[in-house]
């Protein structure tokens, strides 16, 4: 295993930092939240016009679900606590 990884996963962010993370992991949620809504509609639209839009759907669910199990992954293993960092 790398030793900056253990590095990192021991060593506790000041506060500052950690709100910044926590609000970078805010963004990047939401952001894959409303792409993910775009693709479904797309999707929707292309095969209301008769075309292949079957994927479109697909990666539109699957593009925030993504997300959401990393995170939730990360949180199982105590990565976030490690850090100091806390997710609602």
């Amino acid at each position: 295993m790398n030793i900056a990884v253990l590095l990192l996963a021991q060593s506790v962010l000041p506060a500052q930092v950690a709100t910044v993370i926590r609000y970078g992991i805010y963004a990047i949620l939401v952001l894959s939240f409303c792409w993910g809504v775009v693709k479904v509609i797309k999707g929707i639209q292309s095969i209301e016009r008769g075309e292949e839009g079957k994927m479109g759907i697909i990666a539109g669910v699957c593009t925030p679900l993504a997300l959401f199990l990393v995170i939730g992954a990360f949180q199982a293993i105590g990565l976030w606590a490690n850090m100091g960092i806390t997710l609602p």
